[in-house]
């Protein structure tokens, strides 16, 4: 999933998405987005889906969507993947 697909949305516009496959009992891993949403941004997680699934395969397509007000950039702007995984994974409250 790339950048663009989530902050192109109307109503998700300010967004930074990451995503991760994360074990699930039904198929094993299932991906999963984590959104940090800026300025109190709107979220509509099925209008998020939706529009993910009009660019790439079913597959790809988040089963969940965890926004948070946490950012997902490290200090030095590289993005902080260990942080959105942990969120991902339920091991950090979502906002």
């Amino acid at each position: 999933m790339v950048a663009t697909d989530l902050t192109q949305t109307s109503s998700n516009r300010g967004s930074s998405p990451r995503n991760f496959r994360v074990p699930d009992e039904k198929w094993g891993q299932a991906a999963t987005a984590v959104v940090h949403l800026v300025k109190q941004a709107e979220f509509e997680e099925q209008a998020v889906k939706d529009h993910v699934r009009q660019q790439l395969a079913g597959h790809k397509t988040p089963k969940a969507i965890h926004p948070t007000d946490t950012p997902l950039r490290a200090l030095n702007g590289k993005a902080d993947y260990v942080t959105a995984k942990k969120i991902a994974q339920g091991g950090e409250a979502a906002r």
